[in-house]
């Protein structure tokens, strides 16, 4: 029960400390100004990392569906045509008709 009240009372002068830092009448609004600024600084910097983490997972993730297909496939003899579709009947290129 001690130690916690101790930790209140450090809390409580901590508290004060940085109130009396940032509502100082002479250097306070620079105070608030720089802590203001480095915030926003660090938020925008947190934001463009997540982002581009974001971006590099996803081109990790294709690379990996496209290996996927590509092990997934059976190997081919030399020579041998896989999925290959039929030409497309035109005049004079019909099975079965002479011109």
């Amino acid at each position: 029960m001690r130690a916690r009240s101790l930790l209140g009372v450090a809390g409580a002068l901590a508290a004060g400390v940085v109130a009396t830092f940032f509502l100082d009448p002479e250097q306070g609004r620079r105070r608030r100004a720089i802590a203001r600024d480095k915030l926003a600084s660090g938020l925008r910097h947190a934001s463009e990392s997540g982002q581009a983490l974001a971006g590099s997972l996803r081109n990790r993730s294709s690379g990996l569906v496209a290996r996927a297909r590509r092990l997934s496939r059976a190997p081919v003899a030399d020579g041998e045509v896989v999925n290959q579709p039929e030409p497309h009947p035109r005049p004079g290129n019909v099975p079965g008709l002479q011109d």
